[in-house]
């Protein structure tokens, strides 16, 4: 089965976003794909960030595809950045009528929380001075018994 790829110019997508009191729901519809999405993306997710500054935890934000024509990688990761962000304020995501067709693509993601994995830390942890000095001391001792082994093994093979 062969698939045709959109040009640049050759197709459009829109976004409809709605607010009401259980929720929001934004409308997508046309060809999502790294040539229409750019001013959507970022005006999207303003109007997302906005209203879940208000909306606050336990939001619901519902995603109609119904109207989706074609949908990319780009596509995909529009998506999984709205369901990110919707993650990070407590609240939750529903897609809603996803093309069969898509699904495979969606789920080569899933779980997204693998794709945001949590800050790593360069904090070590706390050592007591007389941990640190007890360290220091084993490193000098181990160091110094070194030194004569070597002086040791010199004189030796010179003796």
């Amino acid at each position: 089965m062969a698939t045709t790829l959109p040009t640049a110019n050759a197709s459009t997508a829109t976004a409809q976003w709605q607010v009401a009191a259980s929720g929001a729901q934004l409308t997508l519809a046309g060809h999502l794909n790294a040539h229409t999405l750019g001013d959507i993306w970022h005006a999207v997710r303003g109007q997302q960030t906005d209203w879940l500054d208000s909306a606050g935890a336990g939001s619901t934000l519902t995603i109609d595809l119904r109207e989706i024509s074609y949908l990319d990688g780009a596509g995909i990761a529009f998506l999984i950045d709205l369901q990110h962000a919707q993650d990070v304020a407590g609240g939750k995501t529903t897609l809603q009528h996803l093309d069969a067709r898509y699904q495979p693509l969606m789920a080569q993601y899933h779980p997204f929380e693998n794709l945001y994995p949590p800050p790593v830390s360069n904090h070590r942890p706390h050592t007591s001075l007389v941990e640190r000095i007890g360290k220091s001391t084993e490193a000098v001792t181990a160091d110094a018994r070194n030194q004569v082994v070597f002086v040791g093994q010199l004189a030796s093979n010179l003796g």
